[in-house]
């Protein structure tokens, strides 16, 4: 009995209750800390890798734009540097800093794109000296080019799922 009348007394002390009190409140206070802490850290990080998978969607769309226009930049004498942007050099940064498992993908697509606007130009040069365009070359183009935006598809679906594992 004198044992349950001392752990009593531990408890009916006013000082005892509220150092319990201050050590729960204070376990309690960090625990909520630490999870609010998590939850918004993994918040800006997913909105980080949103906003990069923007500028990916983006800087894809403009590179490919610019790989379709190359035939008839060509044609028409206007390869300046105002149609060439920086696109490919962002798509390559953002992939390799962010997205690493998507290199092989931009690596296929790059191949493919590099092919496609190689055979542009090499079509263009044949046009501009009057050489006659053989079914098979129109063929190649149409399979040079179908190959090309299947990448690019291939791609640009990649980066829409990606961006679903942030949302």
């Amino acid at each position: 009995m004198d044992e349950i009348k001392e752990v009593s007394t531990f408890w009916s002390n006013p000082i005892t209750l509220i150092a319990a009190g201050a050590i729960i409140g204070f376990i309690t206070s960090t625990a909520k800390d630490f999870i609010n802490h998590f939850i918004q850290s993994k918040k800006a990080k997913n909105e980080l890798a949103l906003k990069r998978l923007d500028e990916l969607f983006v800087s894809l769309f403009k590179n490919a734009n610019t790989i379709r226009k190359t035939l008839p930049n060509i044609l028409s004498n206007s390869t300046s540097v105002d149609n060439f942007d920086d696109s490919n050099a962002r798509l390559g940064f953002i992939i390799r800093v962010y997205f690493p498992s998507m290199l092989s993908n931009y690596q296929n697509y790059i191949q493919k794109a590099i092919e496609f606007s190689t055979y542009q130009t090499a079509l263009a040069l044949t046009i501009e000296k009057k050489d006659i365009l053989t079914v098979q070359s129109n063929q190649d183009y149409k399979d040079k080019h179908l190959a090309f935006e299947k990448l690019y598809g291939d791609m640009c679906t990649l980066i829409v799922e990606k961006a679903k594992e942030y949302k």
